[in-house]
């Protein structure tokens, strides 16, 4: 079993991007890398599954609406939590786990070898307000699968840093409106906090479970990092010498050095905007990549609405048949290729 925990602050985008993460990371490992992933528990999963379908089958494709009309948010409690008894007044909340199977299927190289290669993915997610520094009772029952898991991903939102909006006003003014400015960093120190707590390291002691810090909202500061190549994916066909010692075989693999020098570029822009974040994640983790990602795709807008409260806000106005994601499921597929190459296979360095 591999697991895997989503965290980030609130407004971060985690909710949008668990949504279209989950629904392309189904498209492209079956039919790009002959891995069949599917719902282990679809009950359990359903809240993702509803948002997917709200973004991707949505049964009015050219009606434009705004995100939040779409999207259930994460709740801080509730019925997506697990009570646990453990005898008299010891009673625990746990956070449901969303769960896939991931199974080679016809054309995989190894599917034809001994073993079995087959895992699943158990996936746990929080409310951002889990992760607020002032919400210690999250600390041993709620978060605690953070210190357990083989791969974490921070989502960060660098459109929410006032310094970072300041470039985006001057690259592509029409891109952002009104959006307005939260510190995310204590979120992520808080959380580097809990796991050193609860594995027993010592402050300058270093996680060594793989962090991807996934900054979200791509199409809104792209232009701050320069010219990119928007229809470049990180995998490509190679030949691969077959398991059982047959004829080599053509299959998909993972570019990983595409995606460190990505992440290098993505790195140098927020030394220069948001450092902190840097400072923080390499303070929490020893193996840190930076992935860029937008979960709506280019052909959208913010616009401004009135909230419940009579507040004049922004939101994301969208078409969902317009809906068309940059690099959302590389994260995870780079974290599959590093934990498991056999599974995911790696292009191999020269």
């Amino acid at each position: 079993m591999f697991f895997m925990s989503i965290f980030g602050a609130p407004a971060s985008g985690k909710t949008v991007y668990l949504a279209s993460l989950m629904d392309r990371l189904k498209e492209i490992l079956q039919l790009d890398f002959r891995v069949r992933f599917e719902d282990t528990d679809p009950v359990g999963n359903a809240r993702i599954a509803i948002n997917s379908d709200a973004l991707f089958r949505n049964p009015h494709p050219e009606v434009s609406t705004t995100i939040n009309k779409e999207i259930v948010k994460t709740p801080v409690g509730g019925t997506f939590l697990h009570t646990v008894n453990f005898g008299g007044a010891d009673v625990r909340e746990f956070p449901q786990a969303f769960m896939y199977t991931m199974q080679p299927q016809d054309g995989h190289p190894v599917l034809d070898s001994q073993g079995n290669y087959g895992r699943i993915l158990c996936l746990y997610d929080n409310a951002g307000e889990a992760f607020d520094p002032s919400q210690p009772r999250y600390l041993e029952t709620q978060t605690a699968h953070l210190a357990k898991s083989n791969l974490l991903l921070f989502t960060f939102d660098p459109t929410l840093d006032a310094r970072l909006q300041l470039k985006i006003l001057e690259k592509s003014p029409h891109r952002l409106k009104r959006i307005p400015t939260i510190s995310q960093e204590p979120f992520l120190q808080s959380t580097a906090t809990r796991i050193r707590t609860i594995r027993g390291l010592n402050r300058q002691d270093r996680h060594d479970a793989p962090l991807i810090v996934v900054v979200t909202k791509f199409d809104v500061w792209s232009d701050v990092v320069g010219e990119i190549d928007r229809s470049a994916v990180p995998w490509r066909q190679v030949r691969m010498a077959a398991e059982n010692g047959g004829d080599a075989t053509v299959a998909m693999a993972m570019d990983q050095q595409m995606i460190r020098d990505m992440s290098d570029r993505v790195r140098q822009m927020l030394m220069q905007t948001n450092a902190e974040i840097v400072s923080a994640a390499e303070t929490l983790s020893a193996d840190v990549t930076y992935v860029p990602v937008s979960a709506l795709g280019w052909d959208n807008a913010a616009v401004d609405f009135t909230d419940n409260e009579g507040k004049l806000n922004s939101n994301y106005q969208v078409r969902p048949g317009d809906v068309r994601p940059f690099w959302a499921e590389v994260p995870i597929l780079y974290g599959l290729s590093r934990a498991m190459p056999r599974l995911v296979p790696v292009i191999k360095a020269p």
